[in-house]
């Protein structure tokens, strides 16, 4: 049974990161890489949800890019832990968006947006 993991997993990583498969007898399913902090890979065969979208990540995504991209919408990339910045409590940003924010933030746009807040003070009864 080792032999046929080995060799599905190699069959999986011959295919490319973002199509990778599992496949024995008549099963298909998603494989995923796992890094480990010791260093170590781990591969995850079922179908545990949509890839990292970054870059070319196998990882199983856990999070998606809270980024405002208009109308109350937001960019919804999945991403994975590694590839998710926390830039506010629960907020996450992809890479690419990561970069937009720090721009703005750097250039004082965030001090300047909320220079125009205007805080509430409940109603006067």
């Amino acid at each position: 049974m080792a032999d046929l993991i080995m060799i599905g997993l190699f069959h999986c990583f011959l295919n490319g990161f973002m199509h990778w498969r599992w496949k024995q007898w008549s099963l298909d399913m998603p494989c995923y890489i796992e890094r480990r902090k010791d260093g170590g890979t781990m591969f995850l065969c079922g179908d545990l949800g949509p890839h990292c979208a970054a870059g070319e990540c196998a990882a199983v995504s856990g999070y998606l890019c809270d980024y405002p991209v208009g109308e109350g919408r937001t960019c919804d990339l999945p991403l994975c832990a590694s590839h998710a910045y926390e830039v506010a409590p629960n907020i996450h940003y992809c890479p690419g968006h990561l970069m937009l924010w720090k721009e703005f933030r750097d250039s004082g746009g965030v001090q300047h947006d909320l220079g125009n807040v205007v805080p509430y003070k409940g109603d006067k009864k």
